[in-house]
């Protein structure tokens, strides 16, 4: 009999997905034209594989580094 944790271990190992947590302060948000927000975007969510460096640094192949976060709006991470 498979134990539960066994059973999510089996479950899980058929999901492919590239999954990113859209929280306040990050940059590309709204997606990477600053002129539009558009909140279905899946910008943040493609991977960066194969990058150089200067290209995966704040995701700047897709022009995430020229969208940054609103005036004001930041993350709060607690110590």
């Amino acid at each position: 009999m498979l134990t539960r944790t066994m059973l999510v271990a089996v479950l899980a190992s058929g999901a492919t997905a590239h999954v990113a947590a859209f929280a306040k302060g990050m940059y590309c948000k709204g997606g990477n034209n600053a002129s539009m927000d558009d909140p279905n975007n899946n910008v943040p969510a493609v991977p960066l594989n194969d990058l150089p460096f200067e290209d995966f640094w704040m995701q700047h192949d897709r022009g995430c580094d020229k969208v940054p976060p609103p005036n004001g709006e930041m993350l709060d991470l607690p110590a």
